[in-house]
């Protein structure tokens, strides 16, 4: 500090008057932190400035006031399970319906479907797969057993489908049904009406082309769970059972 002084001086001296008399009185406070460093001195106009600064990486750290953030709960998804065992009437899809409004109700996160079915009304069947489809609830399918004719349309509509290693898939082409030569011609019609739009609806939602799945159709084939799993039909093979105590609503035809 004491060279920084003289020199101080030594230049005012030199630069205003050549002596000592006009100087300001000039203080100079050695500081008394030992952590302070960096010294910016500054003469203007007879005036000595002397900055102190502090060493910024001998600053005293400041103690972290943050408040931690609350540990994340993770719950588990919450699912509905329906065992759904039977035709595909007005009756059974009323149900199904009301099933997948309960899971709602419930809060579900996912309903899982434990499905098998012979088949049934065109109409029905694709009403539950449009439900299905649209649901804001993320609807599973599982085959457990015999997924037939338009049950395989209700399968396909679900976007996550697993199956059992002895589930198996049967295609064929609709029953054209009796009546008069009006009502053979309009009911043939109508039933080449819907093998198409089965067939289309079954080529979208699987590796199946088109003209494959009509022909499959036209001579009626079984699909079993293997083949079913290599062209798309169904995600994995696996075995499952609904869990004791899970929300669940049967759907089983006794007769």
């Amino acid at each position: 500090m004491n060279f920084l002084k003289e020199k101080l001086l030594e230049n005012y001296r030199s630069k205003e008057t050549g002596s000592l008399s006009s100087i300001p009185n000039v203080i100079i406070h050695q500081p008394a932190n030992i952590f302070l460093s960096f010294f910016w001195i500054f003469v203007k106009k007879g005036v000595i400035v002397c900055a102190v600064m502090a060493d910024p990486k001998k600053r005293r750290k400041r103690k972290n006031t943050k408040t931690p953030a609350p540990a994340r709960v993770v719950t588990p998804p919450i699912s509905y399970y329906v065992l759904f065992y039977g035709d595909i009437n007005s009756e059974n899809a009323t149900k199904l319906i009301k099933a997948m409004r309960s899971a709602a109700l419930y809060k579900a996160d996912r309903i899982i479907i434990f499905f098998s079915s012979a088949g049934g009304s065109i109409y029905e069947g694709f009403k539950l797969a449009s439900i299905i489809q649209n649901s804001k609830i993320p609807v599973m399918i599982h085959a457990t057993s015999n997924i037939d004719s338009i049950a395989n349309v209700i399968y396909l509509s679900s976007q996550r489908r697993s199956a059992e290693s002895y589930a198996k898939f049967y295609m064929h082409g609709s029953s054209s049904g009796g009546g008069d030569k009006r009502q053979l011609k309009d009911n043939l019609l109508a039933a080449e009406t819907n093998d198409t739009r089965i067939a289309y609806f079954v080529s979208e939602n699987t590796d199946y082309k088109l003209e494959n799945v009509k022909s499959k159709m036209e001579v009626g084939t079984s699909i079993p769970a293997q083949e079913a799993l290599q062209y798309g039909i169904t995600h994995e093979i696996v075995h499952k059972e609904i869990p004791d105590g899970a929300l669940r609503e049967d759907i089983v035809d006794t007769e």
